[in-house]
């Protein structure tokens, strides 16, 4: 028995939905994902810059120096003032062969001006926490 294109191709379909949605459910789901971001404004909200950077991966600092991305987001303070509060407003889950990208999208209330800041979580295929793959801060103030 001989499977015709079309049979061949609904079957590649059904079983790449399979993989993916096996994909989809390791690791940490998106409420434990929200939580790391609402610790990590925490901490940048106490002015802990040391601990805002545990939250980046590795991967993140492979294109600009540590020292640096903490330097940045003191003056980001400096700039638009204390950090208020930040509200998650979008959010939205990319699957990739790798892994699982979460893009979120801040409201970021400082005490000078309001922010809009991206942060991309990213958990790869069987990991267990999500880490900041991706941050990019866009206010009037900010270069």
């Amino acid at each position: 028995m001989t499977l015709t294109a079309v049979g061949r191709r609904a079957v590649l379909v059904v079983f790449s939905i399979l993989i993916l949605h096996g994909c989809a459910e390791e690791g940490p789901g998106s409420a434990e994902v929200e939580k790391v971001g609402a610790a990590f404004f925490a901490a940048l909200q106490q002015k802990d810059f040391d601990r805002a950077l545990t939250f980046y991966d590795e991967q993140f600092f492979k294109g600009r120096d540590r020292e640096q991305w903490k330097s940045h987001l003191q003056e980001v303070q400096d700039k638009l003032g204390d950090l208020k509060s930040a509200e998650l407003k979008r959010q939205q889950d990319d699957i990739r062969y790798s892994g699982m990208f979460h893009i979120y999208e801040y409201r970021v209330t400082y005490a000078n001006e309001v922010a809009w800041e991206t942060v991309t979580l990213f958990v790869p295929n069987g990991g267990e926490e999500a880490r900041i793959f991706g941050h990019s801060i866009k206010a009037k103030s900010i270069q």
